[in-house]
């Protein structure tokens, strides 16, 4: 049989470890988040999740993913009994009384910031609860004080030991992974598909904000008899006015006249850069844009959203 050694043993050990992975080389005992992005724009290690946080300074990047963490939130839940047997029928009430007993919605809610950063850390505090020992919440912890040794188990950085970290106790806490790849704890968060997305449409409003501010308003252009230091003053003051107010005075012998700027090539060029931008973004998160950006509901979209359901 295949699944048997030379003895004629069952193999039941896991055999592609990932001490022995050579794609996946750990590090004095700890294993590496494998995020090209967080190791090429973030510098590596645990402290590079901090650029995931910018991405959700962008609008539209944080509306998709509270969107679709907000789709998870309302879905209902239940806990069913093993079997029709009176201990499972009790567990059941148990563990269902234990998760009434705390936010149980607000936990899930914070784990799903492994969307975004691959990860998430939750430590239970646990409470006694009559003769039980119950859940009394669930705090979120910061990913980047945490990493995971070589049997994927989590470790919490510390000052003492701020490279291995010291391993946390079992069943304190509580970890969600997304995107994870061959057992990798870390998991592939979403960040690295919107990192830039949300970069490029940073940048092409800096050049939209620049556009604006030199062709959105004429440029003002003054003439004064040459040699008169007086009319040069009073000039320069009026122009300045002309951006602040209704109606300006300006004294016999000054001429103001406004340019208007040729501007070479579409002006909406840096909204639709940012549109497009955000329908990356929706696509990311989501898998579509129209519920997002508002498309129509026919022709091209209607019938390609019929291939999807197909």
């Amino acid at each position: 049989m295949a699944f048997v050694d030379a003895n004629g043993k069952p193999i039941i050990d896991e055999i592609a470890t990932i001490e022995r992975d050579i794609t996946f080389p750990a590090f004095i005992g700890v294993l590496r988040n494998r995020d090209d992005t967080l190791l090429t724009r973030g510098g590596g290690g645990p402290l590079a999740l901090k650029i995931y946080d910018d991405i959700e300074r962008d609008c539209h990047a944080y509306a998709v993913l509270q969107k679709r963490k907000m789709a998870v939130i309302a879905r209902p839940w239940e806990v069913q009994a093993a079997s029709t047997s009176r201990a499972d029928k009790k567990a059941a009430d148990m563990v269902r009384a234990h998760l009434d007993s705390f936010e149980f919605d607000l936990m899930c809610y914070n784990l799903l910031d492994a969307l975004l950063k691959g990860y998430a850390v939750g430590e239970i505090m646990w409470d006694i609860q009559g003769s039980e020992i119950g859940i009394k919440e669930v705090i979120q912890r910061d990913q980047r004080r945490f990493t995971f040794g070589l049997q994927r188990e989590l470790r919490m950085l510390t000052f003492n030991d701020f490279v291995v970290g010291e391993q946390m106790p079992d069943r304190k806490f509580v970890v969600h992974s997304f995107g994870s790849k061959d057992g990798n704890p870390f998991g592939l968060g979403l960040g690295t598909r919107l990192f830039w997305p949300t970069y490029f449409k940073r940048k092409d409003i800096t050049f939209w904000l620049t556009f604006a501010d030199k062709f959105g308003s004429p440029t003002r252009m003054g003439t004064y008899q040459q040699g008169s230091t007086s009319q040069k003053t009073e000039l320069l003051a009026a122009m300045a006015a002309i951006a602040q107010d209704a109606g300006i005075a300006i004294p016999e012998g000054v001429a103001i006249s406004l340019l208007e700027s040729a501007k070479a090539g579409s002006t909406d060029t840096y909204e639709k850069m940012a549109k497009y931008m955000d329908e990356q973004m929706s696509e990311a998160v989501l898998g579509e844009t129209m519920t997002t950006n508002g498309r129509g509901s026919g022709g091209l979209n209607a019938g390609g959203m019929a291939n999807v359901h197909n």
